[in-house]
């Protein structure tokens, strides 16, 4: 994950927060400033154990309920910090793999993504006292507690690791027609959305990835400044491969294109034009206890042919990686 998606996801949680929208899970913890050094390994720790292989977000200057608070250290005591946090772990520690500083509301606020796929952590008796020297913490929704035996035979026991996602584009469309027969029918007096995402999907081992289609789903939501509206399901998801052929599951054996299609029902209630999109895609590959997750935010832009209204993936919200892919994709528009 490249810094300005560590950014982005950071961002979003912002904004989830200011709608009031519950922003914690098992892969984020969020805390208003700095706090005891003893204290915060053990919920890092945590954190990572429940959630390995996959990486974690610590978001540093942002409360749940207040919002961006921002971090009254200085970035050189955030480094020290650190350091001390990390020394507080016993023989392995979670590696830091992005490390972010940014502004919101003129608040400073740190955001570090950690590997946690070396688990188990363990940190030490924070007392120093006594027969027990160590701890193997485990998140329990935003408590933490020691890990039973049987939460230790989920990491130790292997599992499929999720594969790097770098996002080439996408399109959420109004079409007018009906949505069963998927028509374009410019006379129609119904309409439907279509959701259109394309990605590369780049294993982190040798041993084949499979996804099944019918473990795919795709939610989508609008909402402005001052408005927003709920999410929907969207019905009709499709896995496609390289060529654009639909699977029922897709077997990857090395880096590939793939793509997702979706459709809905148009609701005039769910829709603002000039609105910002946001696309929750879960992918659930065979084999792992974790999802894929894809949270684009999409910007509006003008319709095409006889679309009603349409929003697209911005490019820095994409890996540099992909950009070139991405221009390609919005020549051909595939989308569409």
């Amino acid at each position: 994950m490249k810094k300005q998606e560590v950014e982005a996801w950071t961002r979003k949680i912002c904004d989830q927060i200011k709608k009031n929208q519950q922003v914690e899970d098992g892969h984020v913890e969020l805390k208003a400033d700095l706090i005891d050094a003893k204290k915060a390994a053990r919920r890092i720790a945590g954190m990572c154990n429940a959630a390995s292989p996959e990486p974690c977000l610590l978001i540093l200057g942002l409360d749940e309920k207040k919002g961006a608070t921002g971090v009254s250290a200085t970035e050189s005591d955030v480094v020290d910090w650190k350091a001390q946090v990390f020394a507080e772990f016993a023989e392995k520690q979670p590696v830091v793999l992005q490390h972010v500083s940014l502004e919101v509301d003129g608040k400073t606020l740190h955001a570090m993504l950690l590997a946690s796929d070396e688990a188990p952590y363990l940190v030490k008796n924070p007392t120093g006292q006594g027969a027990i020297a160590r701890e193997v913490p485990w998140r329990d929704a935003t408590g933490v507690r020691t890990a039973t035996r049987g939460e230790l035979l989920r990491i130790l026991v292997s599992t499929v690791r999720l594969p790097e996602i770098d996002l080439i584009g996408g399109t959420l469309t109004v079409q007018r027609g009906k949505l069963h027969d998927r028509s374009r029918d410019d006379t129609a007096d119904s309409s439907f959305w279509h959701v259109y995402v394309q990605f590369m999907v780049i294993p982190r081992t040798a041993d084949p990835l499979v996804i099944p289609a019918h473990r795919c789903s795709v939610l989508a939501h609008l909402s402005t400044d001052s408005w927003a509206c709920d999410s929907w399901l969207c019905e009709s998801v499709t896995l496609k491969d390289e060529q654009g052929s639909p699977q029922s599951q897709i077997v990857v054996a090395s880096a590939a294109k793939m793509s997702i299609t979706a459709y809905s029902n148009f609701n005039e209630e769910m829709f603002r034009k000039n609105a910002e999109a946001h696309l929750r895609i879960v992918i659930q590959p065979a084999g792992s206890r974790n999802p894929i997750r894809l949270n684009p935010i999409l910007e509006a832009a003008p319709p095409q042919g006889k679309e009603l209204a349409r929003w697209i993936i911005p490019p820095d919200f994409m890996s540099d990686e992909t950009y070139i892919a991405a221009l390609q994709f919005r020549m051909s528009d595939q989308g569409a």
